[in-house]
């Protein structure tokens, strides 16, 4: 299952192609700026989206997006930050709403899958460098 994404993070990434324009659009242009001259749109997002599935986030906001560029550019007092914030933000759960689509991830088989993407998430951040 891939991650959906949020209505905010949707109208940024439409708007541009590179990675340098998505931050900028996210208000985070000195971030920007840091970013290696080889990171891809796809690798950032990438980066973000197992960010979210570490957290067991069913989307990929840009929230997650401005955590993987602080990773990327090295800086640590954001990236704390970001990542408090992030652990921080609980999915919210009504237990009276009832999930409209067979996809959703409030349903039996999205929280399997969210756990599972979750434990993977986790071992490939315990096998990194």
């Amino acid at each position: 299952m891939t991650l959906g994404t949020t209505r905010r993070l949707r109208e940024v990434l439409s708007a541009g192609s590179q990675p340098f324009d998505v931050l900028n659009r996210l208000g985070c242009g000195s971030l920007a700026d840091k970013l290696p001259a080889s990171a891809s749109l796809d690798e950032l997002l990438s980066e973000a989206e197992h960010e979210a599935r570490c957290r067991r986030h069913p989307y990929l906001s840009s929230e997650h997006v401005l955590l993987a560029a602080a990773k990327a550019a090295g800086e640590l007092e954001l990236i704390t930050e970001y990542t408090s914030a992030l652990d921080q933000t609980q999915v919210r759960v009504h237990r009276w709403w009832q999930p409209r689509g067979r996809r959703s991830a409030l349903r039996t088989r999205g929280q399997r899958l969210l756990d599972e993407q979750q434990r993977t998430a986790l071992e490939r951040e315990r096998h990194r460098p």
